[in-house]
């Protein structure tokens, strides 16, 4: 509850398989529950199965993670932020590189270049 409770929206459906710990997510944030058993999910095929596209986006994340092994921990919400950059809306490379640029151009932090780039600074 603690981990999702902040970051789902109220009247949300949780998709899940039979995992009993989603249970306190759906009583006490009051969501609708959608069940898909176990068993049944494992003989279907990617484009029946109702879980894939979750599946899926866990696989992709794995993988992200794995190419960027030498992450500090508490860099963390940093990464996953990059991954829902990457993820998500707009589609065309182009106009993706154009809101990233947009978005550091606009961010108030300051990076200075002895900083970033000292050696003191990284210890």
């Amino acid at each position: 509850m603690r981990t999702y409770g902040k970051h789902i929206a109220d009247g949300s459906t949780i998709v899940h398989d039979e995992e009993k710990s989603h249970n306190i997510l759906v009583e006490e944030l009051g969501l609708k529950n959608e069940v898909y058993l176990s068993n049944k999910i494992k003989q279907l095929n990617d484009k029946e199965n109702p879980l894939y596209p979750v599946n899926h986006l866990h696989m992709l994340l794995k993988k992200f993670m794995r190419a960027h092994g030498g992450y500090d921990r508490e860099n963390l919400q940093d990464w996953m932020n990059l991954f829902w950059f990457i993820m998500n809306e707009p589609k065309d490379r182009y106009d993706k590189v154009l809101k990233f640029i947009k978005m550091a151009i606009m961010s108030p932090k300051r990076v200075k270049y002895r900083d970033a780039l000292s050696k003191r600074h990284d210890k």
